[in-house]
């Protein structure tokens, strides 16, 4: 008899311990900030309507540290500004529809601004930021 309990008790610790390992693996990321971390590689810009041609190797990098509030820190680099990279802050909004960047130099681009987002999944970012006049800039990244 204590040989089947034992049995019983060391099939339930393993139900219980594959079950957990299950759950914890098919859990989606809804943190916007732990989904955008990481680097980004720029595959589109255009300027106000004219496109950069110059991108590969271009790319933003995101960082999260949850340890403290945004806004938190990221680098921008791209090749057409010979290679340059820089630093910003960036938040997103609580509806996640809006990425708020604040780049105050213009080592690898000026990013500044409010972003609208129109795509972020997995392996997608487009993010669009729109002027008073006509003109809007576009970027668009894939992580790999």
């Amino acid at each position: 008899m204590k040989k089947n309990m034992m049995l019983l008790l060391a099939l339930f610790v393993m139900a219980f311990v594959y079950t957990s390992c299950e759950e914890e693996e098919n859990q989606k990321v809804n943190d916007p900030y732990m989904r955008i971390e990481g680097k980004w590689n720029l595959e589109k810009y255009a300027q106000r309507g004219d496109p950069m041609i110059e991108l590969e190797g271009s790319y933003w990098k995101f960082f999260y540290n949850d340890s403290t509030e945004a806004p938190y820190q990221g680098i921008d680099s791209l090749t057409s500004y010979y290679g340059s990279s820089g630093t910003f802050e960036y938040q997103i909004a609580e509806t996640e529809d809006t990425l708020y960047v604040t780049d105050s130099n213009q080592a690898g681009g000026y990013f500044h601004g409010k972003w609208i987002i129109t795509q972020f999944e997995e392996n997608a970012l487009e993010l669009i930021r729109e002027y008073d006049d006509e003109w809007g800039d576009t970027l668009s990244f894939s992580r790999q």
